[in-house]
């Protein structure tokens, strides 16, 4: 379900993280803990809710309120490395979630173990700490896509 307040995320240690600032598209706001995309026409950030065409940038450190404002107006700060814990949910049900699988954004603050064909890749499962039906709370390491090596 997409953000409409700040999520308090849990960040794990091991990774040294990496922060960048991105400018903000016109009339939004992008919410602290929320899953950040950048657009690949305009390189602003928007909240991944808006799937076409954009890229994994990280999470927000801090709202970013530019729902008055201008494109670029702003800048939101993105965590774009770490290992932050997230709620994923299975592909189907009677299905686990692993070490190693892919972690995919279907919006800017559900997590899939399998894609749909336009969700957005954010990172892999590093620890499964608790599972529940359908759903796995995992620590998930994560790269922005700019940061990646392919």
């Amino acid at each position: 379900m997409a953000a409409s307040a700040d999520i308090a995320r849990v960040y794990g240690a091991g990774v040294e993280p990496v922060f960048t600032q991105h400018e903000v598209v016109a009339a939004a706001t992008l919410y602290e803990g929320e899953a950040i995309a950048l657009s690949v026409t305009t390189n602003r950030a928007d909240s991944t809710a808006a799937l076409d065409a954009l890229t994994f940038a990280g999470f927000a450190v801090s709202k970013a309120d530019n729902s008055g404002g201008a494109a670029g107006a702003i800048n939101v700060n993105c965590r774009a490395r770490g290992i932050v814990k997230l709620d994923i949910t299975d592909a189907a049900a009677g299905t686990n979630v692993d070490v190693g699988e892919t972690v995919y954004a279907s919006d800017d603050n559900t997590f899939l173990s399998a894609d749909s064909g336009t969700d957005i890749t954010i990172g892999k499962v590093h620890q499964v700490l608790s599972t529940s039906g359908t759903t796995a709370t995992c620590m998930v390491y994560f790269e922005a896509a700019s940061l990646r090596s392919l």
